[in-house]
C-alpha cells in the first residue's frame, strides 16, 4: 500500500518576524492514488490581510482562532 499526506499552508506573507500569519491549513491523505481523508481549516489571523487575499478574507472573518 502506498500512503502519503499532502499539507498546504496559506499565509498573509512570508515573514513571521514582520507579523505575517497563517490563514488556512489544508491536509489530504492519499492511499493507493486515492484521496481517503481531507481536512481544511480557515484561521482568523486577527490582523490585516493584504487586498490580494480579499476573497479569502470574506471567509476568514468568522473562522476559529
Amino acid at each position: 500500500m502506498k500512503k502519503f499526506v499532502v499539507i498546504d499552508v496559506e499565509t498573509t506573507g512570508h515573514s513571521p518576524a514582520k507579523g505575517d500569519k497563517i490563514i488556512e491549513i489544508g491536509i489530504v491523505v492519499i492511499e493507493n492514488d486515492q484521496i481517503v481523508k481531507q481536512y481544511n481549516q480557515l484561521i482568523n489571523p486577527k490582523s490585516g490581510i493584504p487586498p490580494i487575499y480579499y476573497t479569502i478574507n470574506l471567509y476568514i472573518r468568522g473562522a476559529n482562532t
